[in-house]
């Protein structure tokens, strides 16, 4: 099979390798907010996003760090316990075999 270029035939992929130092930073950053103003990683990051004097690099850094505390996914298991009064009705059906007719 030949190779065609573009094609996935190797090479540096979209968002893979090292992360970028600049949202390790800003992580620890968020630890140490958490420790001394009591705020939330996510709290943290929002004020860091909102604030116009930081250079946008670094407002795009925290909203890329606050992607998975903001954005979580839901839950695949859903607890459907019912309460209350619940009228149920279960019909039984019976059929005849054909030697019984």
């Amino acid at each position: 099979m030949v190779a065609v270029s573009g094609k996935g035939c190797g090479g540096k992929r979209h968002n893979s390798g090292r992360k970028s130092k600049l949202i390790n930073e800003l992580r620890k950053r968020a630890a140490i907010a958490v420790n001394w103003t009591g705020q939330t990683p996510a709290e943290f990051y929002q004020e860091l996003m909102q604030n116009n004097d930081a250079p946008v690099a670094l407002r795009l850094a925290a909203a890329q760090a606050a992607s998975p505390l903001v954005h979580q996914k839901q839950p695949l298991a859903v607890d459907a316990t019912l309460s209350g009064n619940i009228p149920t009705q279960i019909t039984i059906l019976t059929t005849l075999d054909n030697d019984d007719a």
